[in-house]
C-alpha cells in the first residue's frame, strides 16, 4: 500500500504528454491503450526521447537506462505552503538558507514496474561552484501555517515516499531542497532506480 505521503503524486500515461508540468494535488491514474498516434504526437515523443530543449521546462528531457526525466524551471523562495488533510502547512528554511523547489517529470520507458523510494538520497542539486544539496522531506519539515495562505508560495504535489511506476507511465511533482542563497544552478542528478543528469538552461 502506498503511504499517505506519496498519494499526492500525480501519475500520467505517456500518450498524454504535454509540455506543461501538471500541478495538481489529486492523484489520477489513467489506463493507456496504444492506438494510432497522430503525426504531431509521434514527432513530439521522438523529440522528447532525443532530449531536445524545451523552453517551457527550462531544461532537457534526458534519457537514462530505464527512465527519462524532464526538469522544470526551479523556484527559489523563503517558504513553500501546501494543504494536507484540510490543514494549511508551511515549510521554511533554516537561518541563512533558502528553499529551492523544482518540478520534475519522470517517465518509465523500459522497466515493467519500478518501485521507487524518493527520499534524501533520491537526487542531488548542484550549483556552479560544485556544492551539492539533497532533497528535504517537506512533510517532516512542515508546520501549521499561522495566517492566510499565499497562493504564490503554493507548491504541490511533492515527490516523496514510496511510489510504484508502471512502464509507459510518468509521474509529475516537486522536489524541495534547502540551499545557500544567491546560487547559480548547474544541474539536477536523479539517483533513484536510474542515474540521470539534467543540466539547466544556459549551462553547457
Amino acid at each position: 500500500m502506498v503511504p499517505p505521503t506519496s498519494i499526492q503524486t500525480t501519475l500520467f500515461p505517456v500518450p498524454r504528454l504535454s509540455s506543461r508540468l501538471v500541478e495538481t494535488t489529486t492523484s489520477r491514474l489513467y489506463k493507456v491503450r496504444w492506438g494510432v498516434l497522430g503525426i504531431g504526437a509521434a514527432v513530439l515523443l521522438a523529440l522528447l526521447g532525443l532530449g531536445c530543449y524545451n523552453s517551457q521546462l527550462a531544461s532537457q528531457w534526458v534519457r537514462g537506462s530505464q527512465f527519462s526525466m524532464g526538469v522544470g524551471a526551479l523556484r527559489v523562495t523563503d517558504q513553500v505552503v501546501f494543504t494536507k488533510e484540510g490543514k494549511d502547512l508551511v515549510v521554511r528554511p533554516a537561518e541563512g538558507q533558502t528553499l529551492v523547489a523544482i518540478p520534475i517529470r519522470l517517465r518509465n520507458d523500459r522497466t515493467g514496474k519500478a518501485l521507487l523510494l524518493i527520499n534524501e538520497d533520491a537526487a542531488l542539486l548542484r550549483d556552479r561552484a560544485g556544492r551539492q544539496y539533497t532533497p528535504v522531506d517537506p512533510f517532516a519539515r512542515a508546520v501549521a501555517l499561522d495566517g492566510s495562505l499565499d497562493q504564490s508560495k503554493v507548491v504541490a504535489p511533492f515527490l516523496w515516499g514510496k511510489i510504484s511506476l508502471d512502464q509507459n507511465y510518468q509521474l509529475s511533482g516537486w522536489l524541495l531542497f534547502e540551499a545557500l542563497p544567491n546560487r547559480e544552478w548547474q544541474e539536477l542528478e536523479w539517483r533513484q532506480g536510474d542515474t540521470i543528469v539534467a543540466r539547466f538552461g544556459g549551462y553547457p
